[in-house]
């Protein structure tokens, strides 16, 4: 992933990396869905979305498929998992002295 100055979430830059976030949102809900996790946000916006995500024979997901709900939550889940997020994230608790919830981890 590219760095950006603004802090802000930066693109996948190449389709490996696109395709790697959408693989990320697949296994982030087949997880919540094993485990009995309830996130009917991610159940209600993203869930249909991702049921239309379409494959091509070479394996390969047809990016025609793939809406704006399913490439804004896999680029987000990509970039809070990266080291710029979790700089972000402590700044914010240091000036607001509160705690912020973890961020889910998928192992």
């Amino acid at each position: 992933m590219k760095k950006n100055n603004l802090g802000g979430m930066p693109p996948p830059t190449t389709r490996m990396e696109f395709e790697h976030n959408i693989f990320l949102s697949i296994e982030e809900v087949r997880f919540k869905l094993e485990n009995d996790i309830k996130d009917y946000g991610l159940y209600q916006s993203v869930v249909p979305s991702l049921r239309k995500v379409k494959s091509l024979p070479n394996h390969r997901i047809d990016l025609t498929t793939i809406d704006e709900k399913v490439r804004l939550h896999s680029n987000m889940q990509k970039w809070m998992e990266s080291d710029r997020f979790q700089e972000i994230r402590k700044k914010a608790e240091e000036t607001t002295n509160q705690k912020f919830p973890p961020t889910t981890e998928i192992e």
